[in-house]
């Protein structure tokens, strides 16, 4: 009888080990099924804020290149309102030059001495007045596209 004991126990340390290796293989394909789909979900996600990281960064060049370009307009109109001044001071300066020879009441003299003396003054103002709104102009110029380059 001792030995068909031995038969049930090893059957039952066979069957044992084959439910076992069984389980143990199912949990691993269902864990290597979770794990497949941990993977796929962290590389959707990568990707998706990898597009989206992209998709930003071309939106803010394009808004920097936008900036830039409106800085180049805004510094060819501030150039031209200075050629516009210094044209306006030329004529000024004409106009202070024809009044040298005559105001009546006065000798030549004096006449000359005085257009000469607003000349010097007019062309001393102007030039730091041209000087200044030149300044001016370009730190104007360059906050606007600081602001107008700043992601949003």
């Amino acid at each position: 009888m001792m030995p068909g004991l031995y038969v049930f126990a090893a059957v039952g340390i066979v069957a044992g080990a084959l439910g076992f290796a069984g389980g143990w293989q199912v949990q691993g394909w269902r864990l290597g099924e979770q794990i497949a789909a941990v993977k796929a979900a962290q590389i959707e996600a990568v990707n998706t804020a990898t597009r989206e990281a992209r998709a930003q960064e071309s939106a803010r060049f394009t808004n920097v290149q936008e900036a830039q370009h409106a800085a180049t307009k805004r510094a060819q109109t501030a150039r031209l309102d200075a050629d516009r001044a210094r044209t306006e001071l030329d004529r000024l300066r004409d106009q202070l030059a024809t009044t040298r020879g005559g105001v009546p009441g006065e000798s030549a003299a004096a006449c000359a001495q005085r257009a000469d003396a607003g000349a010097d003054v007019l062309g001393q103002c102007a030039a730091a007045y041209l000087d200044l709104a030149a300044i001016a102009d370009r730190h104007a110029n360059d906050a606007r596209t600081l602001i107008e380059a700043w992601p949003k």
